[in-house]
């Protein structure tokens, strides 16, 4: 009887791959990646920046200089981008831009990023049904490069009243539908902003007041994290590795 030959699945035979072998008792998530979205004054910045040191953090922001005033004794480096192709020049290689030692990436907000993209690509591409494309794979590849990078990235962005499959409206993350699928299956952490006067994180979905927010805990310890969480995200990021040991 002859022997069945089974054919390549693909056309990348005698390529030379430089792929490893590992074990899932030798993981470890040196980085947080983390969505922090709320009402404007919700205290969203002030949090993403509670992770580490600030000298190790670098702002990229989309608003108004006088919306940091109240990081000015913590010495923050930041940059202020007016136009997407700031963005693109900023975020496309963040470690060449920035300078010195660092380890948290955080943008500020990301919502208002998205309309940067929006603003170009309506200039750009005549057939309007394309601009939203543009924007999803634009947005999309951007962001999966940040997240490979060897650094905290945190993310902020405000919030809106979405209806969900039920036609019930649901406090969500301003942000497309692609963008946000991308954000809860690659994101450890999507936090909603509590705001004043207490200032903390939604840390999981509150079903009563149809706020959407999670976190990657394992089921084993899935109560490390509060429903309701103190805004201190180096607290929070301590919890989570000690959970996952």
């Amino acid at each position: 009887m002859s022997q069945l030959i089974m054919p390549q699945a693909s056309g990348a035979v005698g390529v030379k791959l430089n792929l490893a072998i590992k074990n899932t008792r030798e993981l470890d998530q040196a980085h947080a990646h983390i969505l922090l979205f709320g009402e404007t004054k919700s205290g969203k910045t002030t949090c993403a920046t509670s992770i580490v040191e600030p000298a190790l953090i670098r702002v990229v922001s989309t608003q108004p200089e006088e919306q940091l005033a109240h990081l000015k004794k913590l010495g923050i480096d930041y940059v202020r981008v007016r136009t997407a192709r700031e963005v693109d020049h900023v975020l496309d290689a963040p470690r060449q831009f920035f300078s010195g030692e660092w380890n948290t990436l955080v943008i500020d907000d990301y919502t208002e990023l998205i309309n940067f993209y929006e603003t170009r690509f309506r200039n750009e591409i005549k057939d309007g049904r394309q601009v939203y494309k543009a924007i999803k794979d634009h947005a999309r590849n951007s962001l999966e490069a940040l997240l490979e990078g060897d650094y905290h990235l945190i993310v902020t962005a405000l919030e809106r009243s979405l209806e969900d499959d039920f036609k019930l409206p649901w406090i969500k993350p301003d942000l497309p539908p692609s963008t946000m699928s991308l954000i809860t299956s690659k994101f450890s952490f999507i936090f909603y902003c509590l705001g004043s006067p207490n200032f903390k994180l939604r840390t999981r979905r509150d079903v009563s007041r149809r706020i959407f927010a999670g976190n990657r805990l394992p089921k084993g310890n899935a109560n490390a994290f509060s429903d309701e969480e103190t805004s201190d995200l180096k607290q929070l990021w301590a919890k989570y590795q000690q959970a996952i040991r």
